[in-house]
Order: structure tokens, then C-alpha cells, then sequence
């Protein structure tokens, strides 16, 4: 009795300190990787608490719709604190403490199985990582769903096994609940949850039945849950393509068309050199050193979850006894395929893309691994779930040391009231300036650093460097992205604003001259002008020469 306290006693504290390692590294740095996508969810929460809509008017909407995700968690802390950094580390911290909840529903019998998942998700692999899921919480609704479809799934095909009418009718209800929310968010869920899931379903019918079209009747059930999924999927699309009419969003992220064959090879090296670096690897100095051992420990790593468990799985695919694991494989090879093939194909290369796969892949391999330990007990033991408990220690302690190193000590003080020095924001204040321009890395992360008390609009910098103040703010550019179109109403913004001028950048020399002062800070400039500069005749002119 006390051995089994004791091990349920290290499963908690496991848990319990992968949370806090998390919470605290939110806390104190992520304002130092603070960028200008960061600042969207806070500005949607700020519109969506100010409207009191889901999908505020005025807003710009311009690589998704983003509904549901961090920024509905940002929004109770809007009504007390004032610091806007610590309100969106307070919103992504949230959320992933909704996912490790979603994810002990989903193993609810499984608690260790759910306790070394979440270990294992929590676990800081790489700067890129946790920026995207723990400091920006860009790609956390995608894992949030990705578990809500298979808790879905999971009691839908409890439901469908009870002789109860009504309960199989509120487990359809529950599972077209949880499409119709994902259909809120982004477009890619079609692609991770919706389509995979029509895939899972007709390839479950074919494992089972083989190529005999008289035997996929007999499957009524699994066909009545094809067919539904297919209609919902429909409907679920035709509400999205309708919400995009509704807010104006063109659909950015669908313009990268199928790529040119001849660069084919290329696209792959690339998108697998990105997804080495979302797994730490990166170039050493030295064959022998810490980094060089900590890089090839992180590879091995990448080919045990991303190549050697998933072909193992795979090959006893057809073993698996239990029908709700073996649909959940089937689904995750989907969604991990689909995705996989959007990046090599469509020229979605970006490392931080295959963050879905790699959740997909853990959510299929650790009960493998329990699988392992208990069947192949004689010759593994108990290593292949200690081994990653052991390393996600190891993982952890990395990040903490080069966070250190980087960024320096970080005190309480700092926790609870995150800033970041910025000079630009002290000058203007000085100048009593409330309104300016900035390209978009610029202008939204200097937004937030002083917690709005300065609005500044974000101007695409275009090609050949030369500023477009003048193009009617269109919906499609995406420097406009997830602003209110009020930052660009110039009837609401005539006084006094500002040009930020970044090392780099240039603008047309007339911008200096009608400049009333033009400050340096470091390798920045900010040009200070009397009115609004949509005001001078000379500068519309300008734009349109």
C-alpha cells in the first residue's frame, strides 16, 4: 500500500513541478521574447470585452479568426490588472492548464498515462517551442482540439455502444458541438481534426472489412459516424467561409499555392531542417562540448517520437485490441500526414507547424509505452517511462540555464509586474505624444510594452522600402493584423503623431522635412510632426507618386 503512494506520490510531484517550471518561465521571460503576433490575442480580447462579441466589429482579421484561443482567458484579467504583459502571460498560462486538464479527461482511467503526457508537453524542447505554445500560446487551440475531438470521439463511441437512444443522441450532440467549435478558431482545424477524422473513419471501415464493398454495409454504425462527420464537416465549412464574409477576412493563409517540382527536394531540406531546429538542434562550435552532447541527445530524441515509435505503432496497428486506441492511431496518422504534406507541398516549411504532429505523435506513443513496460516488462522494465521523466528534467534545467545566461536574474518583483526598458515609449511620453506609425515588428510589441497608453498603427514597409500610410488600410495587407481598423481612423487621431523609423528602414526624405523634430534613440529615429500625417497635402502626394 505504501509502495503504490509512494509512486502516486512521484507521479504528482513529476506534474506539479513541470507546471511551475512552465508558469515560472512564462512569467519571467517571456516578455523578453514579446513580439508583435504576441500582442493579437490581447487585442482581440480587449475589442471581444469591449463589444461584448465573439467577433468584434472593426477588426482585423487577416491570417485566421482566431475565436476561441488564448485571448477569451486574457479577458477576465483585462477588468483588474493593468499590466498588458502579465495579462497575456496570465491568458496562455491558463489555457495550458486547460489542456493538461483535457488531457487527464481524455485518460480519465489512465492517470499516469496522462501525468507522463503532460510531463512530456510541458517539457521546453526548444526556444521556438515555447514561445509558440507557452509565451505567444499561438498553436495551444490546435492541441486543445485536437484532445476536445478525441473526448468526443471517445464518448460517442460509448454512446453508440449503449442500447439507449438518448444517450447516443446527446454523444452526437457533444461531437458536433465540438466540430462546430473548432470551425471558430482557424481553418486549419480542418486540416488537423475534420478532415483526418472522415479519413479515420473510412479507414477503420477498411481494416475491418478489407476491399469488400458488401462488407462496409454491415458496418452501419462506423458508417452512420462517417456520414455524420461529412455533413457536420460541411456545415461546419460553409459557417467559416460565412464568418469570413462577416469580419472581412480574405484568407491569407490559403494563398500559398502547390509547389514548383523543381524545387521539391529543396522545400524538403529546409522543412526538415526547421523541424531539427524546433527540437533544439542546432549548429556547435565543437564535436566535443555540452551544447554538440545536448544537440545529438535531442536527435535521438526526434527519431524515437517522430520516426521509430510511430512506424512501431503502425506495424501492430492491426493487434491493437482496444477499437477506441486503434482509431485514435488511425486519426493522428491522418492529421499527422495531411499536415506534413501542407508543408513539404504548399510551402508551409516553418518548423513551428509540425508542433501539432509532434503533440499527435505523443498522444499515440505513451500509452505504447505503458504497453511495453507491461508486456515486455523481462526485458525493458520500467525504463521507457523513465527515461523521458529523466529527461525532461534534463530539459528543463537547459532552458533555465541559457534563460539565466541570456536574460539574467529575475526577481519577484518582475513576476507580478513584468516590464521591458523601452526608450521609445519614455520619449514619447516626455513629448506627450499618443498617436504614431511603426512597421509591424515594431509597432504592436513598443505598443504593448507601454501597456497602450500609446496607440501606434502598423504600416507595411513594402518594396523597395518605402512606407504605404496611404493604401485605404487594406484588409488584405497583413501588416494590419489583429488590430481594431479604429488605430487607422485619422477622424479619431488628428493631433499630434509620430513616424518610428527602425535601423534599416527609409522612408522619403519629405517626411523629414515636414518633421517637426527628429529624435535619435540608439539606431532608431522617431520623426514628431503637429498633426495626424494623413493632414499634409504633401505627404498624400507623396504616396501616389
Amino acid at each position: 500500500m505504501k509502495s503504490k503512494r509512494s509512486i502516486k506520490l512521484f507521479w504528482i510531484m513529476f506534474l506539479i513541478c513541470s507546471i511551475c517550471s512552465v508558469i515560472y518561465m512564462t512569467l519571467a521571460y517571456s516578455k523578453f521574447l514579446f513580439h508583435s503576433d504576441c500582442a493579437g490575442y490581447l487585442f482581440l480580447a480587449k475589442e471581444q470585452m469591449k463589444q461584448g462579441k465573439m467577433f468584434p466589429n472593426r477588426f482585423h482579421y487577416t491570417t485566421e479568426i482566431f475565436g476561441i484561443s488564448p485571448n477569451l482567458l486574457m479577458i477576465p484579467f483585462l477588468t483588474f490588472l493593468d499590466n498588458e504583459y502579465l495579462i497575456h502571460e496570465m491568458g496562455t498560462i491558463c489555457y495550458t492548464l486547460l489542456i493538461i486538464i483535457a488531457i487527464f479527461v481524455l485518460f480519465y482511467k489512465e492517470k499516469k498515462m496522462a501525468s507522463l503526457l503532460s510531463i512530456l508537453y510541458l517539457m521546453p524542447i526548444s526556444s521556438t517551442y515555447v514561445d509558440m505554445l507557452f509565451y505567444q500560446g499561438a498553436y495551444d487551440y490546435c492541441i486543445l482540439f485536437m484532445l476536445l475531438s478525441l473526448i468526443a470521439v471517445r464518448y460517442l463511441h460509448k454512446s453508440f455502444d449503449s442500447q439507449d437512444k438518448k444517450t447516443w443522441i446527446i454523444g452526437l450532440a457533444f461531437y458536433a458541438i465540438i466540430l462546430f467549435l473548432a470551425d471558430l478558431t482557424s481553418l486549419r482545424n480542418f486540416m488537423l481534426f475534420l478532415i483526418p477524422l472522415m479519413f479515420a473513419y473510412a479507414t477503420a471501415i477498411f481494416l475491418k472489412e478489407g476491399g469488400n464493398p458488401c462488407g462496409w454495409i454491415k458496418e452501419k454504425k462506423l458508417l452512420a459516424l462517417l456520414g455524420f462527420t461529412i455533413i457536420c464537416t460541411g456545415v461546419c465549412y460553409c459557417h467559416y467561409r460565412y464568418l469570413c464574409a462577416k469580419v472581412g477576412f480574405d484568407g491569407v493563409m490559403t494563398s500559398n499555392g502547390f509547389i514548383e517540382p523543381t524545387i521539391l527536394f529543396k522545400q524538403s531540406g529546409e522543412t526538415i531542417g526547421d523541424i531539427l531546429k524546433l527540437f533544439g538542434i542546432h549548429k556547435t562550435d565543437s564535436m566535443i562540448s555540452i551544447s554538440s552532447i545536448y544537440s545529438c541527445i535531442m536527435l535521438l530524441y526526434f527519431v524515437l517520437t517522430s520516426v521509430i515509435l510511430p512506424v512501431a505503432i503502425i506495424r501492430t496497428l492491426k493487434k491493437i485490441e482496444n477499437r477506441l486506441y486503434r482509431f485514435c492511431v488511425i486519426y493522428i496518422l491522418w492529421s499527422n500526414a495531411l499536415t506534413f504534406f501542407m508543408m513539404i507541398f504548399f510551402r508551409l516549411s516553418s518548423g513551428r507547424y509540425f508542433i501539432t504532429i509532434y503533440f499527435g505523435n505523443l498522444l499515440i506513443e505513451v500509452p505504447y509505452l505503458f504497453w511495453i513496460c507491461k508486456e515486455k516488462s523481462k526485458v525493458f522494465w520500467k525504463w521507457p517511462i523513465l527515461l523521458p521523466l529523466f529527461g525532461a528534467l534534463i530539459v528543463h534545467g537547459a532552458y533555465y540555464v541559457n534563460a539565466s545566461a541570456r536574460y539574467g536574474k529575475v526577481g519577484m518583483k518582475d513576476l507580478v509586474n513584468p516590464t521591458v526598458h523601452d526608450s521609445v515609449i519614455e520619449v514619447l511620453k516626455e513629448n506627450n505624444i499618443k498617436y504614431g506609425y511603426a512597421t509591424f515588428w515594431y509597432a504592436y510589441a513598443t505598443m504593448i510594452a507601454g501597456n497602450s497608453e500609446v496607440d501606434i498603427a502598423a504600416y507595411d514597409q513594402g518594396d523597395p522600402m518605402m512606407p504605404y500610410f496611404f493604401d485605404v488600410n487594406k484588409k488584405e495587407n497583413i501588416q494590419y493584423y489583429a488590430i481594431s481598423e479604429d488605430a487607422y481612423d485619422v477622424e479619431k487621431h488628428k493631433g499630434p503623431c509620430f513616424i518610428l523609423v527602425a535601423e534599416g528602414e527609409k522612408i522619403p526624405e519629405v517626411y523629414y522635412q515636414k518633421a517637426e523634430e527628429v529624435i535619435k534613440i540608439n539606431t532608431n529615429e522617431i520623426l514628431l510632426y503637429g498633426k495626424n500625417i494623413h493632414l499634409y497635402p504633401e505627404l498624400v502626394e507623396q504616396s501616389h507618386e
